[in-house]
């Protein structure tokens, strides 16, 4: 018996030394979080790949491009001079297919091409101008995912400890009932107290663990939230630290404020990179090689041609003004979201401000009548082993001391949840 005694006392010893060592935090499960989000690993793959086009821009614009063609094509003329099919070059009228004069019957070519653009840096720069802004709207994509995976993973976190603190809180009550009921045992004994009051202790006693057992099912729901928030296969229980969450200071400008900047400029770029359509574009063209029609002479057929390539874009029927109306509408809505918003946000801050002065005061009231309660109980239990008071009594003082815990937990998720959602909106 001192043996088992001995190593249910180590096993408890260890199980608290291994807790107070796997504490865990916030912060430690927002970072993980934003390991494992797969759409912050793809924007950040979007952002590389821009820069990559950024590259291919420059190459295919400022590089020339070189190429090797090679060609040979057949045109035969059917039931000439008696035969079937011919390939002689000459002009006849006699016999069917095409005309010498325009395919030449045969030719025989192999060129190496050379194609340079020029005088258009302004719409490669206009371009690169517009896909670094991009990269912009998708860093601030970035931080905003990061900044909802630190409100959910913080709101989820809040849930657990307050269970954690539902169940510190059953664990008194249940210590302390059974410290009761050990001395009301006693004194069943010594015919001071009925046996009613000793089966009461008992029965309270089995709520309370029942009520324990159930925090615990929901402490393990809510771990299973949070896990698959950060994408982690890790099902051990930790004791999750006090959120350590203030009120964040006043800020000079707000995301959406940026991101409306942001937008608005990207708008701007692609609008810009529509118009360049209808810049003058240059090509300097330049081939060398064989291009022949006899293979006879196919070596006095070698030689070379230059020249240059003009587009100039001349009417469009209005394809430019509509382009630029639609471009304009966009930024009229990115105006209308942006006005909406600074309303909604300064009105939402102003009423959780309220909400937490408010919440402050109540767990400073709680946290008193707590004092009092925990007064009178030790009060109460002096009593009952002198005999003067009843178990109801206690039991009914006992119950109001949990009930008022309880709310203290409650109040104080509150608290932390309205200064999660004062941060989450004050950014």
């Amino acid at each position: 018996m001192i043996r088992i005694i001995f190593f249910l006392c180590l096993l408890s010893f260890s199980y608290c030394i291994l807790s107070a060592q796997q504490q865990r935090n916030i912060d430690f499960y927002q970072r993980l979080a934003y390991k494992n989000n797969p759409v912050l690993k793809q924007n950040n793959n979007v952002q590389h790949i821009v820069l990559l086009q950024n590259d291919l821009l420059k190459i295919t614009n400022y590089k020339p491009q070189i190429s090797l063609t090679g060609d040979l094509m057949f045109t035969p003329a059917l039931l000439r001079n008696g035969k079937v099919i011919s390939f002689a070059n000459s002009y006849e009228d006699n016999g069917l297919g095409y005309d010498a004069a325009l395919s030449n019957r045969t030719l025989y070519a192999g060129q190496l091409n050379l194609t340079q653009n020029i005088f258009n840096r302004k719409i490669v720069q206009t371009a690169i101008s517009q896909n670094n802004t991009y990269n912009e709207t998708v860093e601030l994509a970035n931080k905003q995912l990061k900044h909802d995976i630190d409100k959910n993973v913080s709101d989820q976190y809040i849930g657990i400890y307050q269970t954690q603190q539902q169940m510190n809180y059953v664990q008194q009550i249940i210590r302390k009932i059974n410290e009761r009921k050990n001395i009301v045992e006693q004194l069943v004994k010594k015919g001071v107290m009925a046996e009613s009051d000793f089966l009461m202790l008992g029965m309270t006693l089995m709520e309370e663990e029942n009520g324990y057992e159930l925090l615990r099912i929901q402490l393990i729901s809510q771990l299973g939230q949070l896990q698959l928030l950060c994408n982690m296969k890790d099902t051990t229980i930790y004791e999750f630290e006090k959120p350590d969450l203030v009120l964040s200071s006043p800020v000079h400008e707000f995301q959406y404020q940026q991101k409306y900047v942001t937008d608005s400029s990207y708008i701007d770029w692609q609008q810009k990179v529509s118009e360049t359509k209808y810049l003058p574009q240059v090509s300097l063209i330049a081939n060398s090689g064989i291009y022949s029609s006899n293979i006879s002479t196919l070596y006095r057929n070698i030689g070379f041609s230059g020249g240059v390539h003009l587009n100039l874009p001349i009417y469009d029927g209005q394809q430019r003004k509509n382009v630029a109306q639609q471009f304009q509408l966009e930024k009229e809505n990115l105006k209308i979201g942006r006005d909406f918003s600074d309303g909604q946000i300064h009105a939402s801050l102003n009423y959780l401000k309220q909400q937490i002065s408010g919440t402050e005061k109540s767990i400073h009231m709680l946290d008193e009548q707590i004092k009092s309660h925990e007064q009178l109980l030790n009060i109460l239990k002096e009593k009952i082993v002198i005999g003067q008071t009843s178990v109801t009594d206690y039991l009914v003082s006992l119950q109001e001391y949990a009930t008022t815990c309880r709310s203290r937990a409650m109040t104080e998720t509150n608290l932390l949840l309205l200064i999660n959602q004062y941060n989450y909106i004050n950014w």
